[in-house]
């Protein structure tokens, strides 16, 4: 639990909160289109109304999509994605480097990580258009499981299994962003030194992305049993807004506990107050 208490601190103690507000409020597109593309309560959804039988692939992959409108969304998704990564990454960068919580122009901003911010989003849409393609295709192969209960009990270990795999994905690639943007790495090395450095620490990531996304994931399923769509997709929004800002905070603090580089962004009285 060591980076999501790090993350934590950074985002909502350090400075009371004002950082997590600011870097929100930046994210509120992409967590607006990412609502649409992936909304939580949809796996409360599907659960209600599981049946087998239908061994349709793109039925499935389509599942709350709306078809067409879901190709859409996905590609408003990565564009805003990687104006946000980029964003975000150089505020909270420069605010570890030199101390200094501060926004310029965001024109500014999304050109100092901008590189960096196309190869994140690219992988990591990648990785999720990955996943739901190897998630629908076992999906398929339950229908086919004649008794409804077990089918339904394979299917929820498949989806988890395959979302705990995608954490431990994206726990190995955690340093991706940073080695890109402070190092000057080009994405194959960014990768491999990601691999090797978080490989040694790995138990100490997984936990910071998995229970985030757990915390998602049963809230949103949980909202939804209300049967209030507005309030969902409230949610949905408020979430997924609050996400961007978390994964790319994780990235940059876990960055700089790995190679042991002194932090400039804590305020003199905080440092001494916890460490007595």
């Amino acid at each position: 639990m060591t980076y999501l208490k790090k993350t934590l601190e950074y985002l909502f103690v350090l400075e009371r909160g004002k950082r997590a507000i600011l870097l929100f409020l930046i994210s509120v597109p992409a967590g607006v289109t990412l609502s649409f593309v992936a909304p939580t309560g949809m796996l409360t959804e599907w659960l209600s109304h599981y049946t087998v039988g239908n061994t349709d692939f793109w039925f499935l992959w389509n599942y709350g999509g709306r078809g067409l409108f879901f190709w859409i969304w996905l590609a408003v998704l990565y564009f805003l994605s990687v104006f946000c990564i980029s964003v975000l990454s150089s505020i909270v960068s420069r605010s570890l480097r030199v101390g200094k919580f501060k926004i310029n122009s965001l024109a500014e901003e999304f050109n100092d990580s901008f590189f960096a911010g196309i190869f994140t989003a690219s992988l990591y849409m990648i990785l999720f258009l990955v996943g739901k393609t190897l998630v629908t295709l076992l999906m398929v192969l339950w229908q086919t499981v004649r008794s409804v209960l077990f089918s339904a009990v394979l299917s929820g270990v498949t989806l988890l299994a395959v979302m705990f795999g995608m954490c431990v994905f994206g726990s190995f690639t955690l340093l991706l962003l940073p080695l890109m943007s402070f190092n000057g790495l080009r994405f194959r090395p960014a990768v491999a030194g990601s691999v090797q450095k978080c490989g040694r620490v790995l138990w100490r990531i997984v936990p910071a992305l998995a229970v985030p996304l757990a915390v998602l994931a049963v809230s949103g399923g949980l909202l939804a049993l209300i049967r209030i769509s507005l309030l969902s997709k409230i949610w949905d929004i408020v979430a997924y807004s609050m996400m961007f800002p978390y994964l790319v905070t994780l990235t940059m603090v876990s960055y700089y506990d790995i190679e042991n580089i002194p932090r400039e962004d804590y305020p003199r009285e905080y440092f001494f107050r916890n460490r007595k």
